[in-house]
C-alpha cells in the first residue's frame, strides 16, 4: 500500500512540473516595432530640403509600404503579422515625431529568447494574386487605392518628392512605385530579443532614404528619371537599395 502511495506521490509530482514548464511556456510579452526614416545620419522630416550628393537639394512628400512576413526566429519562433501597411510620412511631420518613429504594437507574444527577426517589404506573392475586393475594408489590403489594376498587383511601396537642381533642371517631381513579385524583398536579421513576460520588447527599425536614392558615385538622375512604375532594371536597383537600407536595432 505504501509503495502504491508514494508511485501516486511521484507521478503527482511529475504532472505539476509538467504544468509549471506549460504554464511558463505560456507566458507572454509584448513587442513594440518602431520603424525610423532617416536622410543618411540625419532623422527625416516630410518637406524639408537635404542636400543630395553634391549642391542639389531633395526633399521628400509621402513615404509608404507594405510590411510583411513579419516573424521572429530561433529554436522558437512567433509570427508578429501576415501584412500591414505603413503609412511612414504620416509620423514624420516635425523632428520630434521623426526621432520618435512610426510605432506598431504586437501583443501575446512567447516569452523566449529569440536569435533574429525577418521581415518583407510588399506584398507576398500569395495575397497578391488578389484584389482589394478579396478583403474587408479594414484589411489593410483592402484599400483600393494601394492596389493597380492595370499592373494586377498591390503598390508594394511609394517613394514621392521634389528634386531642386538650378543647373540641369529647375525643379522635378518624383514618383517612385514599386510592384509586382519581382519587387519583393525580404530581410533577414540575427540579433539577440529577449521576450519576458508582461514586459515590453523594443525592436528599432531604420531605413535609409539617402541610400535607397543611390550613393555618391551612383545615384538617380531625377531629370532622367523622374517617375518609374514598371518592372524593369531601374525597379530592380532601386527595390535592391531599399532592402540594403533597412538596419534592426
Amino acid at each position: 500500500m505504501k509503495v502504491k502511495l508514494f508511485v501516486l506521490f511521484i507521478i503527482g509530482l511529475f504532472i505539476a512540473a509538467c504544468e509549471d514548464h506549460n504554464h511558463e511556456s505560456e507566458s507572454t510579452g509584448n513587442v513594440d516595432l518602431i520603424i525610423k526614416a532617416k536622410y543618411g545620419t540625419e532623422a527625416l522630416v516630410v518637406d524639408q530640403n537635404y542636400i543630395y550628393f553634391g549642391n542639389d537639394t531633395v526633399k521628400f512628400t509621402n513615404l509608404e509600404f507594405f510590411l510583411s512576413k513579419v516573424s521572429l526566429t530561433g529554436s522558437h519562433s512567433h509570427s508578429l503579422t501576415n501584412i500591414t501597411f505603413v503609412d511612414l510620412d504620416s509620423k514624420l511631420k516635425s523632428l520630434s515625431e521623426s526621432e520618435a518613429g512610426y510605432l506598431i504594437q504586437f501583443k501575446d507574444v512567447n516569452a523566449v529568447n529569440y536569435t533574429g527577426i525577418n521581415l518583407s517589404i510588399g506584398v507576398p506573392s500569395d495575397l497578391n494574386a488578389k484584389t482589394p475586393n478579396d478583403f474587408t475594408v479594414l484589411d489593410p489590403l483592402g484599400e483600393p487605392a494601394r492596389y493597380w489594376d492595370g499592373w494586377k498587383s498591390y503598390i508594394f511601396s511609394k517613394v514621392e518628392g521634389k528634386y531642386l537642381n538650378s543647373q540641369t533642371c529647375k525643379s522635378v517631381g518624383f514618383v517612385y512605385h514599386s510592384g509586382f513579385d519581382t519587387a519583393f524583398r525580404s530581410v533577414e536579421t540575427v540579433k539577440p530579443i529577449l521576450v519576458e513576460a508582461d514586459k515590453t520588447t523594443t525592436i528599432t527599425m531604420e531605413i535609409d532614404f539617402k541610400s535607397i536614392l543611390g550613393n555618391s558615385t551612383s545615384h538617380i538622375d531625377f531629370c532622367t528619371d523622374p517617375v518609374f512604375h514598371e518592372a524593369n532594371a531601374f525597379l530592380t536597383d532601386f527595390m535592391n537599395r531599399f532592402q540594403s537600407s533597412i538596419t534592426i536595432k
